[in-house]
């Protein structure tokens, strides 16, 4: 009795190991995976910086994308570290979805 168990476990571990090794490596992968929005961001923090040369950037989020039939909008939100001031700013690039050309980038501050 204790042998055909101890076989069964084996067993099945033998056959369900691949597969358990197939699903991590999946995840992984997507871990890995650079988001469609990761250049935009950069652009974003980059004009933050020469715009408030002296502030710091405590916080960084991707708001989301909205698109139009040939633009597309994304929009990110930075919460700002000045001294003893902290304020939020949100950045929002605008561009052309076929050749990704900035049209415009525009900068505010959000109370």
């Amino acid at each position: 009795m204790m042998r055909a168990l101890l076989t069964g476990v084996l067993l099945i571990s033998i056959l369900f190991f691949p597969f358990a090794q197939t699903a991590l490596c999946f995840q992984a992968e997507a871990a890995l995976e650079t988001p469609s929005h990761a250049k935009w961001g950069k652009l974003a923090v980059e004009k933050v910086r020469e715009a408030y040369p002296s502030a710091n950037i405590a916080d960084y989020f991707h708001i989301g994308r909205t698109e139009e039939a040939k633009t597309a909008v994304e929009s990110f939100r930075l919460w700002m570290k000045e001294g003893s001031k902290e304020y939020g700013l949100l950045v929002m690039i605008t561009y052309d979805k076929q050749t990704e050309r900035v049209i415009s980038i525009k900068i505010s501050k959000i109370s």
